[in-house]
């Protein structure tokens, strides 16, 4: 088996990690703002490092890669500074500010973009972005730094002006980077949090029904749709989640 085809093959058991960061930064945030009790208050910019992980794949990856674990960089690895970011929206909180609430929010918005605003200030969006992000880490740290290695190859096609070039290398030659090994396998995690926060409907969610819970999915299902490439995306995803016992009653039907 080729090497990023056993990476697309691993995922990571790493749910305490995820509800540890989530309580210390954002829990009350989120809490507040859905029932309206917000005071503008945000999260810590660091939540501490690699060093308060428990699961034993991350105090793996935490001897051999540390790295701080921010709030204010989006959600991103960055590997060569060794930043882990996970963040709420600022567009959504910002737009919760103006308007006065959450709700009122949601009134003031197009109606197209109700239902991913709607999702994106909750527990499963949070957690699902903070296991997406973590196994980034994990990935690149317990499998030879090949995230870091292929930026590296990408900033060099850059320095040549090898633009295209560049893009290819991160897309791996993709019409899209969500397409990619690597950010196929942290969707995966994103959708492992969902069906852990929603077991009890699990069977009954078509895929799309599924994809409509988490904001980050519904941005990458537009997405493909855009490019031609939505089918392709539910392919691969839902092959990825038969392997991964992931698939409800409901989605096993599609597959």
């Amino acid at each position: 088996m080729k090497s990023i085809e056993f990476i697309m093959e691993n995922t990571y058991d790493m749910d305490e990690d995820v509800d540890l960061l989530y309580d210390r930064a954002f829990s009350d945030i989120v809490d507040n703002i859905r029932n309206g009790t917000w005071n503008g208050e945000m999260p810590p910019s660091l939540i501490g490092s690699t060093a308060i992980l428990t699961s034993p794949e991350a105090q793996e990856a935490h001897k051999i890669n540390r790295a701080k674990i921010i709030t204010t960089d989006g959600n991103s690895y960055q590997p060569h500074i060794g930043i882990i970011s996970v963040s709420l929206n600022e567009q959504v909180l910002e737009m919760v500010k103006q308007f006065g609430g959450l709700k009122q929010a949601i009134q003031e918005i197009p109606a197209r973009q109700r239902k991913q605003f709607m999702v994106d200030l909750t527990p499963d969006r949070v957690k699902g972005s903070i296991h997406h992000e973590l196994s980034h880490w994990l990935d690149d740290t317990l499998h030879g730094s090949h995230i870091k290695n292929r930026i590296d190859r990408a900033l060099a096609a850059e320095r040549n002006g090898k633009y295209e070039l560049a893009k290819k290398i991160m897309n791996q030659h993709k019409k899209e980077v969500g397409l990619t090994d690597y950010e196929l396998n942290a969707q995966i995690h994103s959708i492992k949090q969902l069906k852990r926060a929603n077991m009890d409907m699990w069977d009954i969610l078509s895929f799309d029904e599924m994809v409509d819970m988490n904001a980050s999915l519904i941005h990458l299902r537009e997405l493909m749709k855009g490019l031609d490439e939505y089918h392709t995306w539910k392919k691969t995803i839902l092959k990825r989640m038969h392997r991964e016992k992931l698939l409800g009653d409901e989605m096993s039907r599609t597959y």
